[in-house]
Protein backbone atom coordinates (compact mmCIF):
# COMPACT_ATOMS: atom_id res chain seq x y z
CA UNK A 1 0.00 0.00 0.00
CA UNK A 2 2.85 2.39 1.00
CA UNK A 3 5.08 1.29 -1.92
CA UNK A 4 1.87 2.41 -4.20
CA UNK A 5 1.76 5.61 -2.65
CA UNK A 6 5.43 6.36 -2.66
CA UNK A 7 4.93 5.50 -6.47
CA UNK A 8 2.33 7.72 -6.96
CA UNK A 9 3.85 10.85 -5.22
CA UNK A 10 7.02 9.93 -7.16
CA UNK A 11 5.57 10.60 -10.37
CA UNK A 12 3.15 13.64 -9.47
CA UNK A 13 5.81 15.88 -7.38
CA UNK A 14 6.73 18.22 -10.11
CA UNK A 15 2.64 18.53 -10.47
CA UNK A 16 1.26 21.76 -9.27
CA UNK A 17 -1.71 20.39 -7.95
CA UNK A 18 -0.09 17.49 -6.24
CA UNK A 19 -2.13 17.70 -2.69
CA UNK A 20 -4.54 17.69 -3.98
CA UNK A 21 -4.14 15.23 -6.45
CA UNK A 22 -2.80 13.30 -2.87
CA UNK A 23 -5.51 13.79 -0.74
CA UNK A 24 -7.80 12.58 -3.84
CA UNK A 25 -5.63 9.57 -3.78
CA UNK A 26 -5.53 8.76 -0.28
CA UNK A 27 -9.43 9.05 -0.24
CA UNK A 28 -9.57 6.50 -2.72
CA UNK A 29 -7.42 4.21 -0.27
CA UNK A 30 -9.77 4.79 2.36
CA UNK A 31 -12.59 4.03 0.11
CA UNK A 32 -11.23 0.74 -1.09
CA UNK A 33 -10.36 -0.27 2.33
CA UNK A 34 -14.00 0.53 3.42
CA UNK A 35 -14.99 -1.21 0.44
CA UNK A 36 -12.93 -4.64 1.41
CA UNK A 37 -14.71 -4.23 5.39
CA UNK A 38 -17.86 -4.25 4.58
CA UNK A 39 -17.22 -7.18 1.86
CA UNK A 40 -15.67 -9.39 4.56
CA UNK A 41 -18.75 -8.86 6.94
Amino acid sequence: MLEKYYKFSLEHRSDRSTCRATIWYLISILLELALHHLLKE
